[in-house]
């Protein structure tokens, strides 16, 4: 199967402001960006893309709060490691521009009008459905308050629309490992389901951030140990207060096996 991975760089001044007044946190940006990079690189189903335009309203944001020593050595970066197996979008060639894109978000109220590289992915998921497609949106970069990021394309004049691409997203390495080794075709169950778990900010567990569960307060993380076999792969889950509850398989069936009296997730 091939995978067609988008990377989105923040264009928020507020984002951007962020990293340019703490060194530490641009250098973990940084990391964050040359680790998923790699991650990328050895697998072979993946095809980087990246709008040029994006990249350079990063370069040219942050420059405005920083003289520019730490950014020469990110955009070194990121020549290297783009490398020849990323391809940049060309948003003229397939953008109708008939037609308006609108980015859903409930929490916005209205619609605002989507950017060239989310249009250009809807236009992807429309035309190329053999294809899977996936877009890491570093630091949560463009706010989405669903497991998807969700783009309308719509004009009064055209009968057959409107149309709705979702567009699923993660925002690092970690998520990422997450979403290859738990996507199924034919299941809605992820951690990654922003409606229905949040990631924590605790130490991950075995290499897998945490999640929480927003209705029940549990805490869930995809077990590691048995990544071998893959009908032993499961999620570990525990209460709100820390007590282990026992598993869920890959579909997300909680059934309570597996519990391990005396286990405790650290919630310090």
């Amino acid at each position: 199967m091939d995978i067609k991975i988008f990377i989105f760089l923040p264009e928020n001044e507020d984002d951007i402001v962020a990293l340019a007044d703490n060194l530490e946190e641009f250098k973990k940006f940084q990391q964050d960006f040359i680790t998923l990079l790699d991650e990328v690189k050895v697998n072979t189903i993946f095809t980087l893309v990246y709008d040029e335009k994006n990249f350079e309203s990063f370069f040219n944001e942050y420059v405005k709060w920083d003289n520019g020593t730490h950014l020469d050595n990110f955009r070194n970066v990121v020549q290297i490691k783009m490398g020849r197996k990323s391809e940049s979008i060309s948003i003229e060639k397939i953008k109708d521009k008939d037609c308006h894109y609108l980015m859903w978000n409930l929490d916005q109220f209205t619609p605002s009008y989507a950017n060239d590289l989310l249009s250009f992915i809807a236009e992807q998921v429309w035309n190329f459905s053999e294809q899977k497609h996936l877009l890491v949106n570093f630091r949560n970069s463009i706010k989405a308050d669903r497991k998807s990021i969700i783009i309308l394309k719509d004009a009064k004049h055209i009968s057959d629309l409107p149309k709705i691409a979702h567009i699923p997203f993660v925002i690092d390495k970690l998520e990422l490992k997450l979403w290859l080794e738990t996507f199924q075709e034919n299941t809605p169950f992820s951690l990654l389901d922003r409606n229905r778990f949040i990631r924590t900010n605790r130490p991950p567990q075995q290499g897998k951030p945490v999640f929480q569960e927003i209705k029940t307060g549990d805490y869930w993380y995809l077990d590691n140990f048995h990544k071998q076999y893959e009908a032993q792969r499961h999620y570990e889950v525990f209460d709100k207060h820390g007590e282990h509850k026992g598993t869920a398989n890959l579909l997300g069936n909680f059934d309570g096996n597996g519990k391990k009296d005396g286990r405790t997730l650290d919630l310090a």
